[in-house]
């Protein structure tokens, strides 16, 4: 197998420890008496500033007093420049992170339960290369076929692992993550250095409790409202949001054999490499993060360009990605092309289950971006053939 991975995500984070060691040694010999302390009961009056610690964000100091305080004691130039990408990655080698935190300041996936949205969320899991979570896969057809980025696929299979389910039910960042399930990676199916994916093959059928992600085949254009799922700095599951800037672009962020990617509006940092990219409307993946500066927009290769290049060897296994089917049908839970009584079962099992993104944005009759006991009556209306113009 020919497969070889990038060293950039890996020796960056080897480098940002190494920093955190050395600033940690060097400290200043000061006795109580020595150093004011400000109102907030730190010594350093910058502490706490007013944005999180986890992340560069320019400003002086950062948001947890215990924190500041610590990173800026050991790096003056935190407090006095600015909260740099050096500070960011003292604090995460340095401080305590609270377990449900995510990266970038984006909300946790929990933030967004009840939506579709959330819903998309369960095929998403994150990446392990020798135990170290480095990258975003998700599940792409059942049972086991998952897709990533194809730098972030190591050389050594027997290493890679895709964990489900790290994540927080809700906003409170000092909460812990769900129970997960790890699964190892069993075989490299395809890859591609010009389209940057890798469809990797997992031990199992993990499908059967984490669903797969419908897939668009249609290349989205500029303006299109995107979402993504991602496991930024290998951390709990995050959603960010943005839309479609860009089409068509070759050799972004400086990979001259890249053939095409689109350009997104949402993050593109270390760990996201590989999330899948929804279209809003109908909750179908429409793109592979693969690159951009740390926290800021970046690029994604279209799925179009990815499914073209994968269809003869999905053919080929008998693997059968999920079909888009969109929101324009309302009512049709079971998609099967008309609202009737056999989608009665399946709407009281979306309701009070987990229900699909397919099952709620064509179920939710009142227009609150969820699947709840308030829609019955527009389900109802729908089936007796009352037109129901609620949404």
């Amino acid at each position: 197998m020919a497969a070889t991975r990038s060293s950039s995500g890996r020796s960056a984070g080897c480098a940002a420890t190494l920093l955190a060691i050395m600033l940690s040694l060097w400290t200043y010999q000061r006795t109580a008496g020595d150093v004011p302390r400000s109102e907030t009961g730190t010594s350093n009056p910058t502490c706490p500033g007013a944005e999180n610690c986890y992340w560069a964000h320019g400003l002086p100091g950062c948001n947890d007093p215990a924190c500041c305080e610590q990173i800026c004691s050991v790096a003056p130039f935190c407090c006095s420049d600015g909260w740099s990408t050096a500070c960011s990655d003292l604090a995460i080698n340095l401080c305590k992170r609270p377990p449900c935190q995510t990266a970038c300041g984006k909300v946790g996936i929990g933030c967004m339960a009840g939506t579709a949205q959330h819903a998309s969320r369960r095929p998403v899991g994150r990446l392990f290369y020798f135990d170290t979570p480095f990258c975003t896969a998700w599940l792409i057809a059942a049972p086991n076929l998952v897709l990533t980025a194809r730098h972030c696929v190591g050389s050594d299979i027997s290493q890679i692992r895709v964990e489900f389910n790290y994540e927080c039910a809700d906003c409170d960042i000092s909460s812990f993550p769900r129970p997960t399930e790890r699964y190892a990676v069993v075989e490299v199916v395809r890859e591609s250095d010009e389209l940057d994916y890798a469809l990797l093959r997992l031990e199992g059928d993990p499908a059967s409790n984490w669903g797969v992600a419908p897939v668009s085949y249609q290349l989205p254009i500029v303006g299109t409202p995107v979402y993504e799922i991602h496991h930024g700095n290998g951390w709990v599951k995050g959603y960010d949001e943005g839309m479609m800037t860009s089409v068509d672009i070759p050799g972004a962020c400086g990979g001259g054999s890249i053939a095409i990617s689109i350009g997104v509006d949402v993050i593109a940092t270390g760990g996201a490499s590989g999330a899948p990219i929804f279209d809003a409307a109908n909750h179908c993946v429409v793109g592979l993060c693969h690159c951009g500066p740390p926290c800021e927009p970046g690029h994604a290769i279209p799925m179009s360009a990815i499914l073209t290049d994968l269809a003869p060897t999905l053919q080929m296994i008998g693997a059968q990605t999920a079909p888009c089917h969109g929101c324009d049908m309302a009512g049709d839970l079971n998609t099967d092309g008309v609202t009737d009584g056999q989608d009665i079962a399946t709407f009281v099992v979306a309701i009070f289950g987990e229900a699909s993104a397919t099952e709620i944005c064509r179920g939710d009759m009142n227009g609150d971006s969820m699947l709840t006991p308030d829609d019955l009556e527009g389900f109802a209306a729908l089936l007796i053939g009352i037109p129901w113009a609620a949404r």
